[in-house]
Formats: C-alpha cells, sequence, structure tokens
C-alpha cells in the first residue's frame, strides 16, 4: 500500500484464475488487481490503468491518475 500527497491509497489484492482438467490437479494462476481510495470518494479499481513489473512486483501508477478515473459518488447517496 502507498499513500501520495493528496491523502489516497493504493492497495492490491490477489486473486487467482484456475484451470481445472479431468483426472489432472489444477492450475492456478495469480491475478493482481489494483484499487485506488481518496478520502470522501469511492474505492475504485485501477487495474488496467497502472502497469504492473513481473519481476518486481512494482507498480508504475500514471501521474495524471486522478484525471482517469470516472466520477462517482458514495453508495449512500444512490441506495433509496
Amino acid at each position: 500500500m502507498s499513500i501520495n500527497k493528496d491523502g489516497c491509497r493504493l492497495y492490491e489484492i490477489e486473486q487467482f484464475i484456475c484451470d481445472y482438467k479431468e483426472n489432472e490437479p489444477a492450475k492456478c494462476y495469480p491475478l493482481p488487481r489494483i484499487f485506488y481510495e481518496c478520502p470522501n470518494r469511492p474505492v475504485i479499481e485501477v487495474t488496467s490503468l497502472v502497469s504492473i513489473d513481473p519481476a518486481t512486483g512494482e507498480l508504475d501508477v500514471p501521474d495524471n491518475l486522478n484525471n482517469l478515473l470516472p466520477e462517482g459518488k458514495q453508495w449512500t447517496e444512490i441506495r433509496k
């Protein structure tokens, strides 16, 4: 997790995709997912907007990430 000057944080979770074949052990592969959380904004997945170095796991985050994100609303603002 890292925090930028605006108080926004990056979070990573790792999920797995598995291939199943009859009479064979399952083969699973990691699938990292990256999320971005800023104060007073909903958390949004940004996996497609960042690059991940497969050797080090280091994230390359665009400097203009905040400008690339869609406007969102908190769940409490849209729930009736």
